[in-house]
């Protein structure tokens, strides 16, 4: 059985299907700040119920955005609202990037320099990382799709360099880790270009 993502958008949809071959991938179509956690759990317990039980683990990835609660009780309050919606705990992995999924590729300073001659020099967890990675490239003249420069800066950043740095996704990786190799930093499976 197969692990199954669902998560917030197109971009972090297009790195899950290059990163984790084979997964089954679906989009919340609910993102955005001001959703609310129950319109959240109640969309991906609808997509939960269309998995039939094919897939495990289910992972839900939704960003923090600008929401008050830390990203830690957001992954704690959407696997509790999930409960009350009958998912098993043990069926379903939440995380919550803090803010956002570029905050998580701001965390691998060295890739930055390798490939853009740009330094990091200070954590960007919990900012605006979209943002952050726009003011950055575009002192390089290099304009941030998110769908194009997004997915291959996040598909070539190293898990390990940024879970050292990042701890939302230390906790993500260390949750997920066994149903992606990627996670593991089993590079030669993916053809690392840095």
């Amino acid at each position: 059985m197969s692990a199954a993502f669902i998560v917030d958008g197109l971009t972090e949809k297009k790195i899950i299907q290059r990163l984790c071959k084979g997964a089954t991938v679906r989009t919340l179509a609910l993102n955005g700040k001001n959703v609310a956690l129950t319109a959240i759990a109640k969309a991906a317990c609808s997509l939960i119920k269309l998995f039939k039980g094919r897939h495990y683990p289910i992972v839900l990835i939704v960003d923090r955005e600008g929401r008050a609660d830390l990203s830690e009780e957001i992954e704690e309050e959407l696997a509790r609202l999930l409960g009350e919606l009958g998912v098993a705990e043990n069926e379903i992995i939440v995380s919550c990037p803090d803010r956002m999924i570029e905050n998580w590729m701001l965390g691998d300073n060295q890739y930055f320099e390798e490939v853009y001659d740009i330094k990091i020099s200070r954590q960007y967890e919990g900012t605006h990382g979209k943002v952050e990675i726009r003011r950055l490239l575009s002192a390089k003249k290099i304009s941030y799709h998110e769908v194009a420069v997004g997915v291959e800066i996040f598909c070539s950043i190293d898990p390990r360099r940024v879970a050292s740095e990042v701890q939302s996704f230390r906790r993500f990786r260390t949750k997920v880790g066994l149903y992606c190799p990627w996670l593991r930093g089993a590079w030669s499976e993916f053809g690392s270009t840095h």
